[in-house]
């Protein structure tokens, strides 16, 4: 998927990635890539970068074993249950801990990139 590897050397060339996180960039960002497509959204590179970006820091929360802040409530009525769907398939692609749930936070704040893909 040549977009999802021109975000990737974007990323590396801002520093944004560390070389030993390509690898599991890369299988998310592809897994949304081809998610997207079956939901009939095309990812441009500036949104396949923002996702890049928001999944790095996704990995980064999880190794170090912080959250995102807890949603307000009706957050999730703003949002297509198919892309909240679509959010929530990448991201348990990625091996959390035993001791760590997948929280909604995460899987609004992905949709939110498919939504705006979208549009």
């Amino acid at each position: 998927m040549q977009i999802t590897q021109q975000a990737l050397e974007e990323m590396k060339r801002q520093k944004a990635i560390e070389p030993e996180e390509v690898g599991e960039i890369t299988a998310l960002l592809e897994l949304a890539q081809r998610l997207a497509e079956q939901e009939g959204v095309i990812l441009s590179f500036e949104r396949t970068l923002a996702m890049g970006v928001h999944l790095t820091a996704f990995i980064r929360r999880v190794r170090g074993g912080t959250y995102l802040p807890e949603l307000e409530d009706g957050m999730f009525d703003e949002v297509s249950e198919a892309f909240a769907e679509v959010s929530r398939r990448v991201l348990e692609s990625y091996e959390l801990p035993e001791d760590r749930e997948l929280d909604d936070a995460e899987v609004f704040y992905l949709t939110v990139h498919f939504e705006a893909a979208k549009a």
